[in-house]
């Protein structure tokens, strides 16, 4: 990339960071919880045989540290960034996405994200320090068989008003 286009991009993200400012921020610790799978078993996927169970595991994340802000710019809007801390040189960086907040009071806040494998809720609750994730997703194998998933995790989170610095 030339020097040009790193001073463009750089003074871009400048102006949207003097344009916004954090409300609020919240840091989250790595989520776990339970997950439930209903389809084909695992491993049969790709045969004729279609015998689908519902499937109950424990699931959660690892070097993941959820962290989501709500700024000045769009109050509507709340950005998550939810990926792995340490990412490994071969993966995709972590990218920010966008929940709708649907909801909003000094006990909890509810936002809603829609995206294109998956749908996430995210119910923060300040006064207790917590927040849940729940995650909905139909994953296709085959195109006539689906895998329907369904996980609901918890995690302990820091809720910082104002500023992240």
């Amino acid at each position: 990339m030339s020097r040009l286009a790193v001073l463009l991009v750089a003074t871009f993200l400048l102006s949207l960071r003097a344009a916004a400012e954090p409300t609020l921020t919240i840091t989250c610790e790595d989520p776990q919880g339970l997950r439930y799978d209903y389809g084909p078993p695992p491993g049969s996927w790709y045969s004729d045989e279609v015998n689908p169970r519902l499937q109950k595991s424990d699931d959660g994340f690892t070097d993941v540290k959820p962290l989501f802000v709500l700024d000045s710019r769009d109050t509507s809007l709340l950005t998550v960034i939810f990926g792995s801390t340490q990412l490994v040189p071969r993966y995709a960086p972590t990218r920010a996405r966008e929940a709708r907040l649907v909801q909003s009071t000094a006990d909890y806040l509810v936002a809603i994200e829609v995206g294109e494998e998956s749908i996430w809720v995210h119910t923060f609750y300040p006064k207790l320090g917590v927040a849940f994730f729940s995650r909905n997703i139909l994953q296709h194998p085959r195109p006539h068989l689906g895998n329907a998933v369904a996980a609901l995790y918890f995690a302990k989170c820091t809720f910082t008003p104002g500023s992240t610095e």
